[in-house]
């Protein structure tokens, strides 16, 4: 999660979405007091390496904003927007850009599979199991209501990231995460939708996630 007073945006980060390379990018536009949450020993070593700011100002941040009251606060990975917004001043959450990512759950689920078992369980079996088609959902949104005003998708992830950076005045934004392949190497290129699903086992988690998202 990145919350930069420079650039005014608050990126919250969901799942299994190349979230953690879009906010190894984003670092780099980010300022002093920005508050930028730690992520995995391995990609905070992308992005000191890189050049960019790494995780600062996420534990007890000061804000200059009076009649704010001072609670100890501690900012994390993946945060949900309900937890962010009791944590931020009125004006910073009402006025700042809220970005996130969405993707078609079939790929998440994918994406969960090998991260989370390396692909030595049955697919099938995995899906049974399976009980977090509703974290991105309960990331994103306040009692129901989805509360990003500009969402990336992982299917047009050029065209919206394009746009974005000139949204915010980040030049570049695009190419810099494209160079960044943080987790890249976890899900190998040949599980595609197409080859782990059958429209069974397809239809039944897009009616999951419909449900979840309902």
């Amino acid at each position: 999660m990145i919350i930069s007073h420079k650039l005014k945006v608050i990126f919250i980060k969901t799942k299994k979405v190349a979230g953690t390379s879009f906010e190894i990018a984003l670092s780099k536009y980010c300022g002093e007091s920005d508050i930028i949450t730690p992520i995995s020993d391995e990609d905070e070593l992308i992005r000191k390496d890189m050049g960019y700011k790494c995780a600062q100002n996420y534990n007890n941040p000061k804000w200059n904003t009076p009649n704010f009251s001072f609670l100890k606060s501690k900012f994390y990975n993946h945060i949900d927007a309900k937890s962010i917004k009791n944590l931020v001043p009125h004006d910073i959450w009402d006025n700042y850009l809220k970005i996130s990512f969405s993707r078609d759950p079939c790929e998440v689920v994918i994406s969960h599979y090998f991260y989370d078992t390396g692909g030595v369980i049955p697919f099938e079996d995995y899906i049974n199991k399976y009980s977090s088609l509703s974290e991105n959902f309960n990331i994103t949104h306040i009692h129901g209501i989805n509360v990003i005003d500009y969402m990336i998708k992982y299917e047009n992830l050029q065209q919206d990231i394009s746009l974005l950076e000139k949204k915010i005045n980040a030049p570049g934004l695009y190419q810099t995460f494209a160079r960044i392949t943080a987790k890249g190497n976890i899900r190998p290129p040949d599980a595609t939708v197409g080859v782990m699903f059958t429209e069974e086992l397809k239809d039944y988690v897009q009616k999951k996630a419909r449900l979840s998202a309902g």
